[in-house]
């Protein structure tokens, strides 16, 4: 992306992060809860961390997506904000509502240039507009980030926001702490603490999860519709 044309976006980004704070209510708990037990008993604090990045890692399907708007779902209903950095334009919001999100305080940003993700997720956590900001970052390569790990972290750590990234493998940030995602069975999930700073890794849980059809369906559906509009395959009607 061009240099110019970056800085507008991240400038947009900015003045739409100072609109939505002012009615922004200080959070005062350690950690943002998603209402999933299997999960939430094993991050500490019985949720994802304020001030702290944590990777969900799994295969596609396997509900980490979920996991994480279950959490945006709480911040929302709260009274609090929640972001998505959505680079690969795979987040259908009818899922988010599905599981209870309030969408009109969700901010979904699909940055155009899938290597700015990483920037603005920072620069969503950093500004203490948002108690929880999810990352797709299944567009990065896998090799280590370094200095926009350091941001990441710092930003979290900054504006006291829970910070979940969602990848296919290992995303080369520098998480806190890194849990692992898989379904054995359609109904079921299994969750393993690979890594954390904030206690021993190894522990693990498993529960039952129905991932709404939305999440999982509807979304290339909604992705193949939005193509076919582009190319201007579609009527007025349709549009």
């Amino acid at each position: 992306m061009d240099p110019a044309k970056a800085q507008a976006v991240i400038g947009q980004l900015r003045d739409e992060i100072r609109r939505r704070e002012a009615s922004l209510p200080q959070a005062s708990l350690g950690a943002l809860a998603s209402g999933y037990a299997p999960l939430d008993g094993l991050l500490p604090g019985g949720g994802f961390p304020l001030g702290r990045v944590v990777e969900l890692t799994g295969a596609r399907a396997s509900g980490k997506t979920t996991l994480a708007l279950m959490a945006l779902a709480r911040a929302t209903r709260s009274g609090s904000l929640g972001a998505f950095v959505d680079p690969l334009r795979e987040l259908y919001p009818p899922a988010a509502r599905a599981l209870g999100a309030d969408l009109s305080r969700l901010l979904v940003v699909r940055p155009e240039d899938p290597s700015l993700c990483v920037r603005v997720a920072s620069l969503l956590a950093r500004s203490k507009a948002f108690s929880a900001v999810v990352l797709d970052a299944a567009a990065l390569s896998g090799q280590p980030q370094g200095p926009l790990s350091r941001r990441l972290l710092e930003a979290a750590e900054t504006g006291r926001a829970a910070v979940i990234v969602l990848s296919d493998g290992p995303s080369g940030l520098d998480a806190t702490l890194r849990v692992s995602v898989e379904r054995p069975s359609e109904r079921e999930i299994a969750l393993a603490v690979e890594r954390s700073r904030l206690g021993p890794p190894g522990r693990t849980s498993r529960g039952l999860m129905s991932v709404p059809e939305e999440l999982e369906e509807q979304a290339p559906a909604q992705r193949a519709l939005e193509r076919l509009v582009a190319s201007g395959g579609a009527s007025n009607e349709e549009r």
